[in-house]
């Protein structure tokens, strides 16, 4: 006779219980017996807590390790509802710097940065296994555009520079469940320094070698072809270097230092639709000029994380109001919510996505 989920209660009230657990939880969860790492580690546990409402928005950082090799970096989460941060794993990877994105329940991080590398790590948060994933096929490449898809399952790769710093205009896709490569049309025009977000069944790219070349194209994915689709939309986000772009749920988000504020759009056609989420504090933006600006976005709820010479702030916007968060060593300012020290190393990137 199988055990009881919780002795003396039913199996249903038991499963309601269990689907109401934060998600920091769940690693020590999974000790309690054999039964409840079945129940917490299948898919159908996850369905069920989404379905009935439980999912919780989450944020995945990859963060550089102080005082260590500059390869060895951390993959963390943040829990905006409770506010809990979660160190998942470390990892060691060549690439100055790694880009991580979600793909149902796990994460796939790339290093994008110099030397080029081709590694790629995928972490499962459900059983919380890592596993190298097949490397990207040649030529290497660095400082390319890089997102996903949680419907399809798939990450995009296009673009970025060769090892002697030429632009690219190739593109690929990874099948995460496949663990495969699979080679996409070429971009238009090669580009690279440039940053990718997927929106509403298109890979959209944004950027080129040039520091003001601000411009984008998009794969659509049913198409399989490379489109101007949402290209209006894209671009009137896009204008200038100091502008971090997220995309969730089909809505774009963008949050423009010199405006001072985060607005969202949800108009596939990009002729109109943007509105104001609100505006950072004058404390924020009376900060060093960021050199780049990374957003993670989920309902009801955007982080922008600037990154400026001499340190980096987070600020988390919630219904309106502004939470703010210092990651390295010493800003001049004194905030409500404070990211534990073990934390305060160079953040990297950042995604969000639920669970």
């Amino acid at each position: 006779m199988e055990a009881a989920l919780i002795p003396g209660l039913p199996a249903d009230v038991a499963l309601e219980c269990l689907v109401r657990l934060p998600f920091h939880a769940f690693a020590g969860a999974r000790c309690v017996c054999k039964r409840w790492r079945e129940e917490i580690t299948s898919p159908s546990f996850y369905r069920l807590r989404k379905a009935s409402g439980h999912a919780r928005p989450l944020v995945a950082l990859v963060r550089s390790i102080p005082s260590h090799d500059a390869g060895f970096k951390n993959l963390i989460l943040f829990d905006p509802t409770t506010g809990v941060w979660t160190r998942l794993l470390q990892f060691f990877d060549w690439s100055e710097y790694c880009q991580v994105a979600a793909v149902g329940h796990e994460l796939v991080v790339i290093g994008v940065g110099r030397p080029p590398t081709g590694t790629v790590h995928v972490y499962n948060l459900l059983t919380g296994v890592r596993r190298r994933g097949a490397t990207m096929p040649r030529p290497l490449r660095a400082t390319f555009a890089f997102a996903t898809s949680a419907e399809a399952r798939m990450a995009y790769v296009a673009g970025g520079e060769n090892v002697h710093g030429m632009p690219l205009r190739s593109a690929l896709a990874y099948d995460v469940a496949a663990d495969a490569w699979v080679r996409l049309p070429d971009m238009e025009r090669p580009r690279k320094e440039c940053r990718g977000i997927f929106v509403n069944g298109a890979f959209c790219v944004r950027g080129g070698q040039e520091l003001f070349d601000w411009t984008s194209e998009a794969f659509d994915v049913e198409a399989g072809r490379w489109t101007a689709k949402q290209g209006k939309l894209l671009e009137k986000a896009l204008i200038g270097p100091w502008i971090g772009v997220a995309a969730y749920e089909g809505r774009v988000y963008r949050c423009d230092y010199w405006k001072g504020g985060v607005d969202v759009c949800s108009d596939n056609g990009g002729e109109g639709g943007w509105r104001s989420l609100g505006v950072v504090s004058k404390k924020v933006h009376e900060l060093p000029i960021p050199v780049f600006l990374d957003v993670a976005a989920w309902n009801g709820g955007v982080m922008v994380v600037r990154k400026f010479y001499g340190g980096q702030t987070a600020s988390i916007l919630e219904e309106g109001k502004w939470k703010e968060v210092v990651l390295p060593r010493k800003v001049a300012l004194s905030w409500k919510v404070k990211l534990p020290w073990k934390f305060s190393a160079y953040v990297q990137t950042l995604c969000s996505f639920q669970l």
